[in-house]
């Protein structure tokens, strides 16, 4: 009875073969099956012949499932130029001397004179609206004593001080643009010489101005300016002083000083 029931089957099968028709199966066919079924037994992964693979063996790396510890190194990308610091929250930059408080933003340094941290100010950049000239001469007078000391007067100008700070290798970033000094020096007895005022003067005042990096007040910059001469008087046993007068601007801030019978006038030009 099986045997006739196979016999049959097979028979059935035979006849559809003969008259072209199609097979149904009741059960489904798998993808590799459908598609020996159509005579595809051929898969590219793609058209250059690049099985995924070798691809992988390749290059491993774009591959790589993000870990946790590469999603931290990713949050804790740091500005450029600092580093972290024992204390949460605190970046330092070692070139610069600054310290960065990341919730606030706020960049801070260390006055090492005061111990105390201190905020850093940010220097404006005013180039647009300020525009700086100076020059500077000297005439003689028609007496012998005062024609020499004026032949012996020397005068300084200095239009960029952020420019001439970088020959010191001093950062200025905290004073404000344009940062301009004119200074005149002159002879008397006793008093610091013309030329040695000349050279050092503008030195010293520049050094002053990198050590303090907040914000400076017109008061503190007029004290400051009048330090530096007597400073430089000091060092050099010049008893008398300086003969000088020096005018400095710092942004929308100008000062100026005058010793020994100088004289500084500052006018605003009639609108």
């Amino acid at each position: 009875m099986a045997r006739n029931m196979c016999y049959a089957a097979q028979q059935v099968l035979h006849d559809r073969d003969r008259e072209g028709k199609a097979f149904i199966s009741p059960v489904a066919m798998t993808s590799k099956q459908e598609k020996e079924a159509i005579g595809g037994n051929n898969t590219y992964w793609n058209k250059s012949g690049k099985d995924l693979w070798k691809l992988k063996s390749q290059q491993p790396h774009l591959f790589q499932r993000p870990t946790a510890a590469m999603a931290e190194a990713e949050k804790k990308r740091l500005p450029a130029g600092f580093e972290e610091t024992a204390n949460p929250g605190w970046l330092h930059h070692p070139d610069r001397g600054i310290f960065l408080e990341v919730p606030t933003g706020r960049s801070f340094w260390f006055d090492q004179a005061a111990d105390v941290h201190r905020e850093l100010h940010e220097g404006q950049d005013l180039t647009s609206a300020i525009t700086v000239l100076a020059g500077a001469t000297t005439a003689a007078s028609s007496s012998g004593s005062r024609g020499r000391e004026a032949a012996q007067a020397r005068h300084v100008v200095i239009l960029d001080f952020h420019k001439a700070a970088e020959a010191y290798r001093l950062d200025l970033g905290h004073i404000d643009r344009p940062a301009a000094m004119l200074a005149v020096y002159g002879s008397a007895p006793g008093a610091v010489s013309p030329e040695l005022a000349a050279r050092s003067l503008h030195e010293k005042l520049l050094r002053r101005l990198g050590r303090y990096r907040s914000k400076w007040s017109e008061n503190a910059l007029q004290a400051l300016l009048a330090e530096t001469f007597t400073s430089l008087a000091a060092e050099h046993g010049a008893e008398q002083g300086m003969a000088a007068a020096a005018a400095l601007i710092l942004g929308p801030q100008i000062v100026t000083v005058a010793s020994r019978g100088s004289s500084c006038v500052v006018a605003l030009p009639h609108t």
